[in-house]
């Protein structure tokens, strides 16, 4: 990944665009199973980079393991195609925020670190600070003493890294959120992306005071807005109701797609990022922010379903036909799987499939599939609804971009509005919540017994009524796993399947379609006793390097 003019370019010259959240609102723990799920699920809501804290203070107490941290973490992001920034933090308390001797430490021993790591962003400074009248901007680049205290600039930063072997890109933050009057001061090197922020604000709602702020820049170096957010919780929102609110923030959004300028937003509450509310999410149409939001709303709130829908939607802001996997609402999707199109409209009430082959039609309803060669199909049709169709990618469908048009009668000059792309890949393999079973063979014995792994209190399969059953793993007997999904049976060959519990692989047995289910895939592998007493770990499919969305079990 490098800057190139305005832009940033992706490993095979491709032009991205990145769009992301501070990982931290989103709940990134300490261990490897809350990134897989985190950065997962960012990638399923079509997000592709994640800003991780890496603090200073925590650092020079635990150099070693704060490394170890940001590697593994650095793994997975690239497991699940996300780009992982990495910014320094200080001490927020302090007068002035600029770097010092140990933020040039940290950078060096960072650098030195993941300079082969491909994904990878450093953010020199979270948040650069100056508590003067003036912005001094000279300060910023080149360092230098300020009420007593030596600072270095953010050239010195860059240099370390560089020093350290590390080519990939860097931001750096203008002061004070703002890159006004930045001017003769930018940065010696080629792989710069400059970054400001936006809350919205009162002094920061019209186009000519981001032009000024940080899009006069964007004409020609790669900007980064970091951690945009609407102004609910605060004073500056007093003027604002919903309609406004969403109609500041669409504005916002389509000023920074249309000048190509990336974007990590902030203050996602947890409750509005996770699966159990994201399908909701999906079928939004021009009501993006929940019904009661209002100014006075906790901090944050509404700003996961105002980003989902954001990404959801065509940069026209017109809601497209999304093409999802139906295990796990990830894009990705594969010939022979399972997928759902959400959009609204799409039907005039709900019917399902009552017989085999699937019908192509149902309530008069359907979809037309063209493959990459030009192939259309008539796309096998499992259940509609007004919100989402269920239905069987082609098995035929070649690897590829493909179109996706919605099918049904409208009179006539009215134009079908839904038509969308999708990509399919060989494989792609997702696992249904709760998807799993066990079973167990004694020493000596040839008859297995089955035992559940998930367990619901109600009728269904999804809610806070499901549970995880603990794994046991009593010695002498062999426990091995189902694991059920989508997307799987494309792959090349059981050698490219992988399956992982937490950091320990798990031997795959199987890795095919399921004997009885259209569409449905099905994962064998075998617990090893070494996983006794890990307690919650994620367990995830791989094919090719591509990981699956994690299912989280409990192992005694």
């Amino acid at each position: 990944m490098r800057s190139d003019g305005n832009s940033v370019r992706d490993a095979r010259n491709r032009p991205i665009l990145l769009t992301g959240a501070n990982a931290e609102d989103l709940f990134i723990g300490p261990t490897s199973g809350d990134a897989q799920s985190a950065f997962f699920t960012m990638r399923s809501w079509n997000m592709n980079a994640a800003r991780v804290v890496s603090s200073l203070s925590e650092f020079g107490k635990d150099p070693a393991g704060q490394l170890a941290r940001l590697g593994r973490l650095a793994r997975i992001a690239g497991e699940q195609q996300v780009v992982l920034i990495i910014v320094a933090a200080t001490d927020a308390s302090q007068r002035h925020n600029l770097p010092t001797a140990d933020t040039v430490e940290h950078w060096t021993s960072v650098a030195t670190h993941l300079k082969d790591a491909p994904g990878v962003v450093f953010d020199l400074l979270d948040g650069p600070r100056l508590a003067t009248a003036e912005a001094d901007w000279d300060l910023w680049r080149n360092g230098g003493t300020l009420d007593g205290q030596q600072y270095s600039g953010m050239q010195t930063l860059v240099d370390a890294i560089r020093a350290a072997g590390a080519m990939q890109p860097v931001i750096a933050e203008g002061l004070n959120g703002s890159l006004a009057n930045i001017g003769p001061h930018l940065l010696s090197d080629s792989n710069v992306i400059y970054g400001a922020r936006q809350p919205l604000a009162t002094d920061g709602r019209t186009a000519e005071e981001w032009d000024q702020a940080f899009g006069f820049l964007a004409a020609s170096f790669p900007v980064m807005i970091i951690g945009w957010r609407l102004p609910n919780g605060t004073p500056a929102c007093a003027d604002l109701d919903r309609e406004s609110a969403t109609e500041l923030a669409a504005r916002f959004l389509r000023y920074l797609e249309e000048r190509s300028i990336s974007w990590a937003a902030t203050d996602i509450p947890q409750s509005e990022f996770y699966y159990e509310r994201r399908i909701s999410f999906l079928t939004l149409s021009d009501d993006p922010l929940p019904a009661d939001w209002s100014c006075g709303s906790p901090k944050g709130y509404g700003m996961g379903p105002l980003v989902l829908w954001t990404l959801a939607r065509n940069p026209n802001g017109r809601q497209i036909l999304r093409n999802v996997s139906a295990a796990d609402a990830n894009t990705r999707i594969a010939p022979g799987s399972l997928a759902t199109a959400y959009g609204t409209g799409l039907a005039p009430s709900s019917a399902r499939a009552e017989t085999l082959p699937l019908p192509a039609r149902l309530l008069n309803t359907g979809l037309e599939l063209t493959d990459s060669r030009g192939v259309t199909f008539d796309v096998p049709l499992l259940a509609v609804t007004p919100s989402h169709i269920n239905y069987l990618v082609p098995a035929e469908a070649a690897p590829g971009l493909a179109l996706v048009r919605h099918m049904l009668p409208l009179p006539a000059g009215i134009e079908n509005r839904f038509t969308s792309t999708v990509t399919i890949r060989p494989a792609a393999a997702a696992l249904f919540p709760l998807g799993a079973i066990g079973v167990r063979f004694s020493a000596g014995s040839t008859t297995p017994e089955a035992f559940d792994v998930f367990r619901c209190s109600f009728s269904g399969i999804g809610g806070g009524g499901c549970f995880a059953v603990p794994v046991q793993l009593p010695p002498g007997v062999s426990v091995y796993l189902s694991l059920y999904g989508t997307g799987i049976r494309g792959r090349s060959s059981l050698a490219a399947v992988r399956a992982r519990a937490g950091e320990v692989e798990l031997p795959v047995l199987y890795a095919g379609p399921h004997e009885s289910f259209v569409g449905l895939d099905q994962v064998n592998v075998f617990l090893p006793p070494s996983l006794r007493g890990s307690g919650s770990v994620d367990v995830a499919v791989s094919i090719d390097g591509e990981w699956s969305n994690p299912l989280r079990l409990v192992i005694q």
